[in-house]
């Protein structure tokens, strides 16, 4: 790059000559401006200047010398990512590693030649496609700092399989069901979870016979690695049955009149009746109980009405149960 030098003369100089001088020998001409494009690391520059009035001869000032510094060292960016192979949706990092980009570089990310990223050191993609290309320049604050230009990274984005495992579903003890899922895409493998009364996990449509509520997992996988997943629950259906009698006396054993845990009605109502018709316990929750007891008092030994309103589990239709239960202490 050229360089030019400025001589200014100071008070009172007249009809000045100058002579520069380059690593203290003369070079260029008598003008204020010395201009060379061939300095290198090392070299001296100053101007000698004579002041020509006629009554005085040889005057001259010498000025300070101007030295060449070194140029600041190349800068230079590199970047690295954990994983340039993906899924379609998979979130991956680019990290930038400068050299000599002073102390607070700016990077601008670039996909296929385009603008990105926030001007940090870091960028995080979700949405790169398949055959993308990232990389980043860096403008870094050194002296005479050029923009650097990182390494190409070329990203391979595979298709994620997508997966619908179905609704769950209700079924009577003994009753078998064949898993259907809907999958769409290649897929290299099937894995069901728990395995636990299916006659193959390892396929997209297994035959279950579970005999209690079972919730299933399906994950599947493409040859490229890529997965999906979902569950499904299959739950047992036990008809309403209440029991016929409880002790609650406090021994960890029939204390509570309530629904059975094993039952799935959806309970809107389920109320207790003395023997003269009052109510004395009421509840729209399936997993409360009549403990005994009415206005904190023990209620007598005898036979107690029940009455349960309840949507069933297999049918889906509003039913009214109704019965009696002794209260035995």
């Amino acid at each position: 790059m050229p360089v030019s030098f400025t001589a200014t003369p100071g008070t009172g100089v007249i009809n000045p000559s100058y002579q520069w001088q380059l690593n203290g020998s003369d070079v260029g001409t008598n003008g204020t401006v010395y201009t060379n494009n061939n300095l290198v690391v090392g070299d001296s520059v100053r101007c000698i200047l004579t002041n020509n009035p006629a009554c005085i001869t040889g005057a001259k000032d010498t000025s300070k010398a101007i030295g060449i510094p070194p140029s600041p060292p190349n800068p230079a960016v590199t970047i690295t990512t954990a994983n340039n192979i993906l899924c379609s949706g998979d979130t991956t990092f680019f990290t930038a590693t400068p050299v000599n980009g002073g102390a607070s570089p700016v990077f601008q990310w670039q996909i296929n030649g385009g603008n990105t990223g926030s001007g940090t050191d870091t960028l995080v993609c979700t949405f790169l496609k398949n055959g993308d290309t990232v990389y980043c320049i860096m403008s870094g604050n050194l002296p005479c700092s050029l923009p650097a230009t990182s390494n190409k990274i070329l990203v391979t984005v595979n298709p994620t399989p997508t997966l619908n495992v179905g609704n769950d579903t209700v079924i009577s003890p003994g009753q078998h069901i064949i898993m259907n899922p809907s999958i769409s895409g290649i897929i290299a493998s099937y894995e069901w979870i728990p395995a636990t009364y299916l006659d193959n996990p390892a396929i997209a449509r297994p035959t279950a016979t579970p005999v209690t509520s079972t919730t299933y997992r399906l994950t599947i996988t493409t040859a490229e690695g890529c997965q999906a997943s979902g569950k499904i629950t299959i739950v047992i259906y036990h008809p309403l049955k209440m029991p016929n009698a409880f002790t609650p006396n406090g021994d960890g054993r029939d204390d509570i009149f309530r629904i059975p845990p094993v039952t799935i009605q959806k309970i809107q109502s389920f109320s207790v009746f003395n023997r003269w018709g009052q109510l004395i316990f009421h509840t729209m929750d399936n997993s409360a109980g009549w403990d005994g007891n009415y206005n904190g008092q023990p209620q007598p030994m005898g036979t107690y009405v029940w009455l349960i309103y309840y949507q069933d589990g297999l049918t889906k239709k509003f039913e009214t149960a109704r019965g009696t239960v002794e209260l035995i202490r």
